[in-house]
């Protein structure tokens, strides 16, 4: 019989709620049925809206290839198996499903749907591996494969090991700032995949860099966070910049965990494991001596804050002044368009090598149709001209003012990303509304963190730059 059933496991509870158990379809299949406890690890919690599609071996395929319950026996191998065949965060129907569709499992690995003819469908795994579709239920989002989906490659098997320090690992994110000289101690406050998944943050999002890196610095303390019982409260300060509470709280709902929980504006998570491992140690070396690693249970936010030392209403911006000085600022002007203005914050034309004296004048036109798009763009309005299909509505593109295209990834509550041939910049202060930075910029204007320019007018800045001190050296 086919059965479909919640359990969950807390640590130091005794009763259960919400752990994603599996579809049982022989008796001998009975891989996710009991629930345990897996030390301080915790996966899913109550309250969860589950929104996902299931890819799921027929029984058949189960006994061809020995998925009994003695091959499953640990709690960390039946997750593993479990996570290889969800989709997080899409309800996809067969109707929903085009030849090339490229989704990620829980696991973090990619599958890419193919039609074989009309109606066959076909799975390929990252090993290329070609699984046939066998039947669809539009009911449960369910799709019956012939065959069993691997994990991603390079994975951590452990199941206390969440996706997010995966892609952690995988962008060097630690890595880049521990190597960094002067670099001082950090800690990782490291989210349970259960916060991850709930947060509708699916491996697709963490598999983009700008993603993962954005609730990195959000999630990534500067100095130690306390973790005594004993401590009141504490203030710690995120790579971020966002300013964190830390306090002793014995009362924070279902989740007492070390009894710790920190404060990001109106999140609240609590740290449910002290220097935890993750049995992470022999497949990524430089945690061996990172001790401050803390697990907690929700994921803390970015917050935008126009208040901050970085804001551009408190240091101005070398960019809109090349704006106010352009031909273009006037064409606008007299034909009274609307419009919106991205504009990278002076660190990215410090990186560029842009300065007035560096670019032509028709370089720096080029420059600033780059980052204009002709029309109101509020950042809630930015996917609702997404011409992608339903199920992918965290992505956008629109065409600036230069033709280049503009693809606006949205990352969760963490932010919005845009990428323009190749350059990835985050939004890092959005809607600011029009004539707030200059009376004569009449836009929404949106700051970002990178130059979204062509590689030429680049290599132009640069050239420029060097020869200006070479006439210095040669005088």
């Amino acid at each position: 019989t086919k059965s479909w059933s919640l359990t969950v496991m807390m640590k130091g509870k005794a009763e259960f709620c919400a752990f994603l158990v599996w579809l049982t379809y022989t008796e001998a299949f009975q891989v996710m049925t009991e629930p345990e406890e897996v030390g301080d690890s915790t996966y899913f919690t109550s309250g969860s809206s589950y929104t996902l599609t299931q890819l799921w071996p027929t029984g058949r395929e189960l006994a061809d290839l020995n998925v009994t319950v003695e091959n499953y026996r640990s709690i960390a191998d039946r997750y593993a198996f479990l996570m290889r065949h969800f989709i997080w965060g899409k309800q996809l129907t067969k109707e929903d499903i085009y030849h090339g569709l490229m989704v990620k499992t829980m696991s973090g690995a990619a599958v890419t749907f193919e039609y074989k003819h009309v109606d066959d469908i076909v799975i390929v795994t990252e090993d290329g591996n070609r699984i046939p579709v066998e039947e669809h239920s539009r009911e449960w989002y369910r799709f019956e494969i012939q065959g069993i989906l691997a994990g991603p490659r390079g994975s951590i098997s452990s199941a206390k090991s969440p996706q997010y320090l995966r892609a952690v690992d995988k962008f060097g994110l630690l890595s880049g700032l521990q190597s960094t000289p002067g670099m001082e101690k950090l800690t990782l406050l490291v989210p349970s995949d259960a916060a991850i998944f709930e947060r509708g943050i699916s491996p697709d999002t963490l598999d983009r860099r700008v993603c993962a890196s954005m609730i990195f610095y959000a999630n990534t303390v500067r100095g130690q966070v306390p973790t005594s019982t004993n401590i009141r409260q504490s203030r710690v300060t995120t790579l971020k910049g966002e300013r964190l509470t830390v306090r002793a709280d014995t009362n924070f709902g279902d989740w007492r965990g070390t009894g710790i929980t920190i404060e990001a504006g109106d999140t609240r998570a609590a740290i449910t494991e002290t220097n935890a491992r993750f049995g992470v140690d022999e497949t990524i070396p430089f945690l061996r001596s990172f001790d401050d690693v803390h697990l907690i249970n929700s994921v803390l936010p970015v917050q935008m804050d126009s208040d901050s030392d970085t804001s551009i209403f408190r240091v101005g911006s070398k960019f809109i002044d090349l704006f106010v000085d352009s031909d273009l600022l006037e064409d606008l002007e007299q034909s009274g368009s609307r419009y919106t203005l991205f504009v990278p914050n002076d660190a990215a034309l410090e990186r560029n090598n842009i300065t007035p004296e560096s670019l032509t004048r028709d370089e720096r036109d080029r420059l600033i149709k780059t980052h204009v798009v002709m029309r109101t763009m509020f950042m809630d309005d930015v996917f609702s001209f997404s011409n992608q299909p339903f199920t992918f509505r965290d992505m956008a593109t629109v065409t600036a003012e230069a033709r280049n295209v503009l693809i606006f990834t949205k990352c969760d509550d963490f932010g919005i990303s845009i990428n323009s041939r190749g350059k990835e910049a985050t939004v890092i202060e959005s809607d600011i509304g029009e004539g707030e930075i200059h009376p004569r910029v009449f836009a929404v204007v949106h700051v970002i963190d990178e130059v979204l320019m062509g590689s030429s007018i680049r290599a132009s800045a640069a050239l420029s730059v060097a020869i200006s001190l070479l006439v210095v050296a040669v005088s």
